[in-house]
Order: C-alpha cells, then structure tokens, then sequence
C-alpha cells in the first residue's frame, strides 16, 4: 500500500505476512499478526512475542527515548502478558552489538532520535536519508526489517508519536477517551509484523484538545508533558497576568482603561483589567513581562496576548484615535487591537526572533481592520474566535452566521501569516447535555486545512459521555485533516462498543441527523427553545431505545461502563427537556410582550417537580466523569427557572441580533378602539417609568444611571437605577422620575432619546424592559396620582420605594391602562436588553403624534 506523504498523511509501505498455517489469527491491521499459536516470523517481518515467550528487546538510545521505549514495553505486556524489558544506551561508547556479535534478543526494538536510525543502520535496517533530513521536529519514521525494528522521531514527543502510532497502527491500540475506561487493547500470546516503511507529519502546527496522555496519544503538542511539545504560556484573557493591576495599578493607573472618565484596572475583578494599548508605557511594560517569561522558561514557544472577555476598553483619545471611521460591531476595535499586538511582538521579537505571541479576535475585535495595508507581524498569531453556529459548517453559505464568520477568517488569513481557531468543542452554554456536532467536523477542519490555518486550541473538559466522540474526532483530524471518517467512526463503533457496537452506531447517528434536520443554530448563549426543539419525545425515546438495547448486549465490564456514560448524559438531557418543556407552558401562557414578576413565581412554581432530578443527575454525572466543567454562570442561571423563562428570547448578541421593541404607536395599531382616544398633546411636566430586572444600589450610589438629551443636544441626568437603599436585586421593578420639563426635553420633537450606563467595576448586570412616558398635572389617574404624592401634593408623602412598588403593581395588574395614559412608551420582547458591566444602552421613545 502506497500513499502520499504530507498534510498530515501517512506515506506506508507494508508487507503484509500471512498466517501461518494452524495459527488462529485474532488481528490483521496494518501489518500485524496477532495469534494464539506459534509462527516463525517471514522475510523481512519481526517476532516480539510467541506465544508469550519475548523474543524482543526495546532498546531506548538516548536519554530522551526512555519514555516512549516503556510506553512501547508497557502496551507489548498488556497485549501479550509478556514482560518486556528496556535497555537504555548511549551510542558512544556503548552501542548496539553488530549482526555478528552475538545479539541478545531474537528482535530490536529501537527507539530515538537520530543516534537510533544510526544505530538502525548498524544492525542492518536501510532508513532513507531524505526520510530522516525531512522529517519536521513532530515528524516520526517507522521502518522494519528481519529482526529489527526503528521508531524514531527528532524531539520525545516525536519518538512517542512514532511509538503511539505503532502501536495504533500496527498493534491495534485505540485512546479513545482520557483514562483507563477510553483505552482499547488488543489481546494476543503471539505478536509479529510484517515489513514496514512509514513516514508521519501532522496537519496543524498548534494542535490542542485536551491534556496529557491521552492528548499526546492523540496527536496533540499542547500540554502534553514532554520535551518538544509547543510550549504555550497560557489559555486566553492574560493582560490581567501581563500587566496584574494588583501590581502596577497604585503607582500607574494610567496603564488601564480609562471608562466613564475613570481608570478601572485596579478593581481586581476579572475582565475588568483592559489595557490602554496606545500607551506606549503599558506596550514596552507588556513586552518586557513577556521576555522575563521567556527566559525563565527557554523551551517556551507561544505566549498568550490577549485582552479580557469585557467590553471595557479604553476611550481615551489617544486609543480612539487608532480606531477606524466606517467599522461596524465586529470590528470596531480591530485596527486598535492589531497595532497593540504589533508593536508588542515587534520589542519580543528582538529579543526572540522564534517566540510567538497568540492574540485573539473576538468581539467587537473579531472581524479584520478595514485598512488592507495593515498587516500583522510575522511573530503574531491571530486566533479567531469562532463563537457561532455549531450545527453548520462554516464554509456553509446558508448559514448566516457562519457566512459571516467565515469571512472574517478569510479576511484574517489575508493579512496575517499564523491564522489559529478558538473553538467551542466543549460549548459551556449548551448545559453539558449532548453535544452532536461530528457532522460539522468532518466538513470544518479539512477546510480549516485548506486554508492554512495555523492550527486550533479548544474549550474542554472530561464531560465524556456528552462531548467524548466530539474531542476524539477533532483530535485526529488535526492530526490527519484527511482521515476518512466514516471509517473512524466505524472503528470507534467496533472497538469501544464490541457487541453493542450497532445500536451504540445508531444512537450516534440518529443524535447527529436530529441535529442536522432540525437546522437550529446551536448553541446560542440562552438555547432553551433549542433544548425543546431538538430533544423531542420522539427523539428520546429512539436514543433511550438504542442505549437500553446496548446495556442488554454488553457483556464486558469496561463495554458496560463505556455505555454507563452515554445513558448518564442521555439521562440527563431528559430531565432537563422535561424541566425546559414545562417552563415552556408557563412562557407561553404570558399575555405580556415581556416576562414579569409575577410570571417568575409561576416559573418557579412549574419547574420546582423537576428541578431536584436535574441537579441530582448533573451531580452524578459530573462524578463519573459523563458530564464536566464546573458550577458555570450558564448552569447556575439554567436551574433558576425563573431565569430560564425571563431569558428565554433574550437575544444573542454573539449571534449579531438585538432586543425587539415595540412603539406606542404599534400597539395603538394593534388595539384600535381599546385605548379611549389619543392621548393629550405632551404636558409641561411628566414623569418616565422605567421598568427593569435586577437594578441594584449600595451605599455608593447606584449600578446604572439614567440619561436623555435635552434640546441642545446636551446630556442630562435623570436619575439612577436604582436609588441607593432601594435595589431591585433579581426583582421586577419599575423607577419612577417624576417633575421632569416637558418644555426641555420633550417639546418640538418626535421623540425622546433615553441611555442606560452601567459603570464598569461595579455589579454584574441588569436587564431593561420598558419606558413609559407618563403626563403629569389635572385629571391625574391613580398612577399619576401616585407620582404626585411622592412629591409631597397629596395628603401623605410616600417613599420611592412605595411609589416603585405601587407602580409595578398598576402594571403588573392592567398594564393596558398604563399604555393607554403613555403618552409614549417603548416595550422590550421577552427578557429585555442586558446592560453588562460598563454597557450604555440607548433607546428612542416615539411620541404620540
């Protein structure tokens, strides 16, 4: 068999032996015979074991080789029951005795860098020079002869790329998933190969997924323990760790991001710690920091440089002035970003030419610079965060978000030389249920490959019954961008299953078609409709059946506990489409265009059956390693159900959307002859209710501030949100700023412009839901009458907490009669907007005309 050698394939020329005759052959696989009776070995074959007697010796030369020639050693006595034993050697002055000087094992095993194939060489093995010279530092060679056997790479993590892959391919070994559990091995008394001749050079430079052992055994350079793997320093989000403002913020505040007039790098919280990146201070501090790492670590190859996961940049001038004119959401902040990480990589480099530094694209940064001449330096890799769509390729055109995102990975690769992903095979917002995106896969990393990329670093955790076949899969393509991967799957199937390998193939199968014909867009950041929607009854019962046929047909115990983990994951998705499904009724018997408090109890009410199994399933598979990660915002806001509810239209932002709203004037429409008549021309004083959900205060004053623009186009407070001693904390309220000019701000004008800022450094978030613009003055009606008490006309002075309460339950209680007496109003569909940490939120009120 012959193939090319290169984008990750194998080039093999093996010569196949056949079973000798009375020999029961147990595995015919890429060049191996394993047997139950004895069998000499054939020209240009090897014996290792006979009929578990060692007829082998694994020989480590050189001091890295030790490692992998025991993992060889190791895997031949799980195969065989034989114990193999492991010679080390230098080559000088020790080497390996001649053919005639009497050798001490029927067969060598070596195993090295180049001192081997030398050895090699000497004990008689014909290795091509060109196959050695042309070997990159993860490339291995395999080459056998008549009683030798050479497993050779330059680095020790490609000596045991060389001995895992033998081992994969000759000997039949699988890593399936991480542990003892995901590891399959062959069982014969009798091992013996055939000729063997291959080269091996992986897809990707930077290859990620996962950690360890089974990382490594995978094809993976990225934490994997050993000399010659791609150090990297680093996951994601570190200008915190290369500037900590813990450090430096007491002594330069002006190294962080000024927002809202104030630098916000010393409040010590998480995705508060932006950067001024136009300071040129804060780029030789940065690049400084970077190469004291390097030379504490020399064997460091990537740095992470890469701002946090909030939106709180700089708005100084000299960072605005970086921005371009004409950006849109995506890349707004994109030249800005790209010039940091330029003239960061520019000072490393002269110090280390070879050190790489790994910046993201995300956000509001995520889509390249409109500028075609500004390119990124040669040192820097620009790692797209493909935070879209995964039930869709994304090179699929029918897919909007992903047609999107695709261009800016193109428009990336034209500007930057290292192109990497951040991918989302572990989608934390998907709430550890199964994860069925192997359809996706095999059509995104060859094209990932065709165009170049760098490589690709995941999100993962040991969720193996969810997302165990997802990281496999995504491991070995990296590696081999052309593995067939039918063929892969079948292998799994067969291997890890055994005899339950056919209906496990069919719960695979039948969870990857229901997420290709349902077409949903997973996995947003709020996907409840999407949980309902692609776990159906249907759908369940047909995956039940197949895991319940399976748990019938295993009869091993390590079969069993494989299928153990996929029915703990399915287990899991039921309850929870159960629990989501009776949310669902509650969501639907909601008159309102939003979700109130009063619906929250009601959530809290129908979910309370089903959440106690939810949690207790999400314990236990997170013990048997089924299900992964740790307490995450998203699970914690999911069994709220309350929350789930509230959020359940919330749109997405990651997917390009924003809250629908809806006019006074759109509900007149829809109301015709229900409102009493227009509404009086616009009073000279009004008040503005403003309702929201979980609007806080302290001592210190409030979360958010309200705004709007006088006539002079001036911004004017109004108020905060909410008063200090009166926060709304995970509650409905609605604030009430009353004696407001209606000659200032509302009079010759169409409509009225209202911001909500949230401060940076502060709370987490809030939510707002709607604006109602009251009139004040006679023939008041009993909400307007209320606002007037609290300003001390009626008989009995009330608090703002009072008047707050009083008209939440005006709108909670005929909320029509609310919108009848706006003379403008703008509602929120669903949950609302969410106004995040350092947020400001704009919306238009029309008026009545």
């Amino acid at each position: 068999m012959n193939a090319c050698r290169g984008g990750g394939r194998l080039r093999v020329l093996v010569r196949w032996v056949p079973a000798c005759l009375g020999a029961l052959a147990l595995v015919v696989a890429g060049g191996i015979l394993l047997s139950m009776g004895h069998c000499g070995a054939e020209p240009g074959g090897s014996v290792l074991v006979d009929s578990g007697a060692v007829k082998c010796e694994v020989v480590a030369v050189g001091e890295l080789a030790r490692g992998p020639a025991e993992e060889l050693a190791q895997y031949l006595g799980k195969i065989s029951g034989a114990k193999v034993a492991v010679r080390s050697i230098t080559p000088h002055p020790d080497p390996l005795p001649s053919r005639g000087e009497g050798r001490r094992m029927a067969c060598q095993v070596l195993v090295g860098g180049n001192d081997a194939v030398e050895e090699a060489k000497r004990v008689g093995l014909e290795v091509r020079e060109s196959d050695w010279k042309g070997l990159s530092q993860e490339g291995y060679l395999i080459k056998s002869g008549s009683g030798a056997v050479l497993l050779a790479g330059k680095t020790e993590l490609a000596m045991y790329y060389a001995v895992e892959r033998f081992l994969e391919k000759q000997l039949g070994v699988r890593w399936f998933m991480p542990g003892e559990l995901g590891e399959v091995v062959p069982s014969a008394s009798t091992v013996k190969i055939g000729e063997i001749d291959a080269v091996g050079e992986p897809g990707f430079r930077w290859r990620w997924v996962g950690k360890g052992e089974w990382a490594r055994r995978n094809g993976m350079n990225v934490a994997v323990d050993c000399q010659g793997e791609f150090k990297t320093k680093w996951f994601v989000h570190t200008f915190d760790r290369l500037l900590p403002p813990e450090k430096y913020f007491s002594r330069h505040p002006e190294y962080y991001a000024l927002v809202g007039g104030k630098r916000g790098g010393g409040r010590g919280r998480k995705g508060q710690v932006q950067l001024c990146t136009s300071n040129p201070e804060v780029v030789a501090e940065v690049a400084a920091n970077i190469i004291k790492l390097r030379e504490a670590e020399p064997d460091l190859k990537i740095v992470s440089l890469d701002p946090m996961d909030g939106l709180a940049f700089c708005e100084c001038p000299n960072c605005r002035a970086e921005d371009e004119l004409g950006s849109g959401a995506h890349n707004s902040l994109s030249r800005r970003m790209l010039l940091f990480y330029n003239t960061v990589s520019e000072i490393v480099r002269n110090a280390y030419p070879d050190l790489l530094l790994k910046s993201i694209a995300y956000h509001c940064y995520v889509a390249p610079p409109l500028d075609p001449l500004l390119k990124a330096n040669h040192s820097s890799v620009i790692q797209l965060c493909r935070f879209m769509c995964h039930n869709h390729a994304l090179s699929d055109p029918n897919c909007p978000y992903n047609r999107a995102y695709n261009e800016y990975l193109k428009g990336w690769r034209q500007i930057a030389g290292k192109v990497a992903l951040y991918e989302y095979y572990y989608k934390v917002s998907w709430l550890e249920l199964p994860w069925p995106i192997v359809h996706t896969l095999k059509q995104d990393i060859p094209y990932f490959h065709k165009l170049g990329l760098f490589g690709l670093a995941t999100q993962y955790a040991e969720n193996l019954g969810s997302n165990g076949l997802v990281y496999y899969v995504a491991a070995r393509l990296l590696w081999d961008p052309g593995q067939d991967v039918d063929a892969l799957l079948e292998d799994f199937y067969t291997k890890f299953y055994c005899e339950a390998a056919g209906v496990m193939k069919d719960y695979y199968e039948t969870l990857e078609a229901a997420a290709v014909s349902c077409g949903f867009h997973l996995a947003r950041q709020n996907p409840y409709e999407e949980v309902v929607r692609l776990f159906t009854p249907q759908l369940l019962a047909k995956l039940d059946y197949s895991v319940s046929k399976a748990e019938t047909l295993a009869r091993d115990g390590k079969v069993k506990a494989r299928i153990a983990l996929v029915r703990a994951s399915l287990e899991y998705a039921k309850a929870c489409a159960d629990y989501v499904r009776a949310l669902e009724r509650v969501r639907a018997g909601n008159t309102r265009l939003w979700f109130t408090g009063s619906s929250a109890q009601e959530a809290r009410s129908a979910g309370a059956p089903y959440l106690g199994r939810v949690k207790d399933l999400l314990r236990r598979g997170r013990k048997v390693r089924a299900l992964g990660g740790g307490e995450s915002g998203y699970i914690k806001r999911f069994l709220d159900p309350a929350n789930v509810v509230r959020q359940w239209d919330t749109p997405d932002l990651g997917f390009g959307e924003r809250a629908k709203t809806r006019q006074r004037a759109a509900w007149i429409s829809a109301h015709a002859g229900e409102t009493g008549g227009p509404p009086a021309p616009p009073p000279s004083r009004f008040s503005l209710w403003v309702v929201g959900y979980d609007f806080d205060s302290n001592r210190r004053g409030s979360e958010c501030e309200l705004w709007t623009v006088d006539l002079s186009g001036k911004r004017v407070r109004i108020g905060g949100l909410a008063p200090a001693g009166d926060a709304g904390e995970k509650a409905d309220r609605c604030f009430v700023f009353s004696g407001l000019q209606g000659s200032e701000l509302l009079g010759g004008r169409g409509s009225l412009p209202l911001l909500v800022t949230n401060e940076p450094g502060g709370w987490t978030e809030a939510t707002l839901v709607a604006a109602y613009i009251i009139p004040e003055g006679t023939g008041r009606s009993s909400e307007e009458a209320t606002v007037s008490e609290h300003q001390g006309e009626g008989k009995q002075k009330r608090s703002s907490r009072d008047v707050s309460r009083d008209a939440m339950q005006r709108i909670e209680a005929d909320l029509d009669s609310v919108r009848s007496r706006a003379i403008g109003f703008v509602e929120c569909q669903g949950a609302g907007i969410t106004i995040r940490d350092g947020d400001t939120v704009g919306l238009e009120i029309e008026l009545a005309k």
